[in-house]
This record gives C-alpha cells, sequence and structure tokens, in this order.
C-alpha cells in the first residue's frame, strides 16, 4: 500500500536503531497529546512487550470527550489535532465553526475473517452496508460506522 514512501521505509528500517526517529516519535505525540488526543496508553498485550520508551508511545489515537456531550468543545479538539497534524505535514486545515449539529451513525465491531452472509470480499461488504468510516484496530477486529449520509 505504501511502497517506497519515505515515512513508511523510515518506520520500517531499523526504526528503534535510531535514537533520533525515536526522539522525533516522542516529539509528535507530545504535540499531539498538547493539541487534544486522549493520553491513555495501548491497552494491547503486545504492547506490554515493548520497552518502556516505546510503550509510552502506544495507543493516544483519540480524541479525549464525547461529541455527544460537549459537541463544540469536541469538535474544538478535532480541530486543534487537525491543525497540528496540518502544521506537522506543511499543510492547511480548515474546520468550519460553529458547529450547527452533530451527526452520528450505528457502530458495529466484526471479525475482519467472518464477513456477515452473503459477502464475499470487503468492498462489495462496505458498498451494501454504505459503510462511513470503517478501521482495522487489529488482525481481529474491525470496527464500522455507518447510516450516516451527508448528501441527501
Amino acid at each position: 500500500m505504501f511502497a517506497n514512501d519515505p515515512l513508511i521505509t523510515t518506520l520500517m528500517n531499523d526504526y528503534q536503531a535510531h535514537p533520533t526517529h525515536l526522539e522525533a516519535h516522542k516529539r509528535l505525540v507530545q504535540l499531539l497529546l498538547d493539541a487534544g488526543i486522549k493520553s491513555q496508553p495501548s491497552r494491547s498485550r503486545k504492547a506490554e512487550l515493548l520497552s518502556p520508551d516505546l510503550r509510552e508511545l502506544t495507543g493516544r489515537q483519540s480524541i479525549t470527550g464525547k461529541p455527544t456531550a460537549k459537541p463544540v468543545q469536541y469538535f474544538q479538539r478535532i480541530g486543534a489535532v487537525a491543525q497540528t497534524i496540518a502544521e506537522i505535514m506543511g499543510s492547511h486545515v480548515t474546520i468550519a465553526e460553529p458547529f450547527g449539529e452533530v451527526i452520528s451513525g450505528v457502530y458495529h465491531s466484526l471479525y475482519p475473517n467472518r464477513l456477515p452472509d452473503g459477502h464475499d470480499n470487503l468492498d462489495r461488504f462496505m458498498d451494501s452496508w454504505e459503510i462511513f468510516s470503517h478501521a482495522f484496530v487489529d488482525f481481529r477486529s474491525l470496527k464500522v460506522t455507518n447510516g450516516i449520509k451527508l448528501n441527501d
């Protein structure tokens, strides 16, 4: 998927052997924490096998708060994180404010190797279920959200 990508190549080729890579990763995680990323480390048992330096960089992938409880604060955090990532990437992002409404869908947790009956591949499944977003959390978990239509 990312063949010849310089970032992925760096991460896959002796990432731990270069102290500057670890320091850059720590700075990135700290910038994201400062912007509003949740500070909870990974709960994976595999993360426990990592060295303390690497373990402290695991997890920390979600935005703190709940969109339904305090939507304005939640989406301001999303904006701050998006802006931080844009600055790191040398880009620009615009997130509209004020927020007018919160749209939510239906969340499903599935096994990636056992799609619902009648679906022999991921593409057809995603099309027929009208998947809005998806994430392979690990090799045993596929999280999907559907029921969101932005252009009706």
